[in-house]
């Protein structure tokens, strides 16, 4: 299988997640389990990660504040 590098969707560790919601990775596993934040994807044995568009997809639906 062959993909074209715009078609590739990265995956991000905990730590960019992390930096990326402003929020701490104890807050993050909350949200997964209350279902309010994307699941991961398993890498391999004690390995997750986030696909980039998962998390951005999910910033986009928060809404915005101010007047």
């Amino acid at each position: 299988m062959t993909h074209k590098t715009d078609e590739i969707d990265p995956i991000l560790k905990v730590g960019e997640v992390r930096a990326a919601v402003s929020y701490s990775v104890s807050q993050i596993y909350r949200m997964i389990r209350e279902e309010r934040f994307p699941r991961p994807v398993r890498l391999g044995p004690g390995r997750v990660g986030w696909r980039r568009s998962a998390v951005i997809n999910w910033l986009a639906e928060r809404p915005s504040t101010g007047p």
